[in-house]
C-alpha cells in the first residue's frame, strides 16, 4: 500500500484491515504490544481520516512521555486487577491533575518549596 497525503475512505479501511491482521499475528506469537503498536492499532486510521496530511502528522510525544513515567504507573496501578480498571483509575487521576484549581495548588506548593529552599540555602554553605 502506498502512502497517500489525504487518503480516501477505502484506503483507510484497507489500512485498518492490515493493522488488525498484523496485530493479530503479533498477539498469536505472544509478542508484547508496546505503546507505539497500540497507537497504530487504536489511533492511526482515525488520524488518517481526520487530520490533514494523515500519518505525516502522527506524533509520538505521548509515547516518549509514557516511556519516562510508564514504569511508575505500572507499579502504582498493578494491584487494581483488570487492565480496564487500571486504565479507568489512571484516567481519572490524570484528569484531576489537569484541573485548573489543582494546577494552581501545585504551583503555589512549588513556589513555597522554592522560597523555603532559598531561605535555608545559607545553612548548606
Amino acid at each position: 500500500m502506498a502512502h497517500e497525503i489525504d487518503p480516501t475512505q477505502e484506503h483507510c479501511d484497507e489500512t485498518q484491515k492490515c493493522i488488525i491482521l498484523a496485530m493479530g499475528h503479533l498477539r498469536k506469537l505472544g509478542m508484547s504490544i508496546i505503546p507505539k503498536l497500540h497507537g497504530m492499532e487504536a489511533h492511526l486510521v482515525s488520524q488518517m481520516r481526520h487530520v490533514k496530511g494523515g500519518i505525516c502528522k502522527l506524533v509520538e510525544h505521548w509515547v516518549e512521555h509514557y516511556h519516562q513515567v510508564g514504569h511508575r504507573y505500572d507499579i502504582s496501578y498493578c494491584r487494581l486487577g483488570s487492565l480496564e480498571r487500571q486504565a479507568s483509575v489512571r484516567s481519572s487521576a490524570e484528569a484531576r491533575g489537569r484541573h485548573v484549581e489543582v494546577r494552581a495548588c501545585k504551583k503555589r506548593r512549588d513556589e513555597q518549596i522554592q522560597r523555603k529552599v532559598a531561605t535555608t540555602s545559607w545553612l548548606l554553605s
